[in-house]
């Protein structure tokens, strides 16, 4: 297993106690429709979603350590759907993975009990933050 997971991180543990998944290449994970919130231990994760003309448009990859849907922490803790389209997104293993996954609730319950949770969770939000800023800049170069 390649955890690419910080065990001294209090939220990366509480993740990595949760439900184990592994899945073969090509296995698809969820939908946006779950509720679950995963840490990605080994492998690598695809969000995409299927265009009207058919074809896959990737919007992520996820790595080991990285912890998703972040749109699940947001409707669970905020009830702030941060996505409000008709699109489905899916999630795919993209090689053999493995994730670990706690239910929304579950996660906010132990964020209520430990504030540290709460500054590790703003920290992961800054992180695809952080991710979307670059793709974004990516998408405004012209060459």
């Amino acid at each position: 297993m390649d955890i690419g997971a910080d065990k001294t991180n209090k939220l990366h543990s509480l993740l990595l106690s949760g439900h184990v998944n592994k899945l073969d290449k090509k296995q698809l994970l969820q939908t946006t429709d779950s509720l679950g919130v995963s840490i990605l231990a080994s492998g690598y994760i695809k969000r995409y979603l299927i265009k009207n003309d058919g074809n896959i448009g990737v919007q992520i990859i996820y790595g080991p350590g990285d912890v998703f849907p972040l749109t699940n922490v947001f409707s669970a803790f905020f009830n702030q759907p941060l996505y409000r389209g008709r699109e489905i997104f899916y999630y795919e293993a993209m090689v053999d993975s493995e994730i670990h996954t706690i239910h929304s609730q579950e996660l906010l319950r132990a964020v209520k009990s430990d504030k540290e949770l709460y500054a590790r969770l703003l920290q992961e939000a800054g992180k695809h933050l952080e991710s979307c800023v670059h793709s974004l800049e990516n998408i405004a170069l012209r060459s």
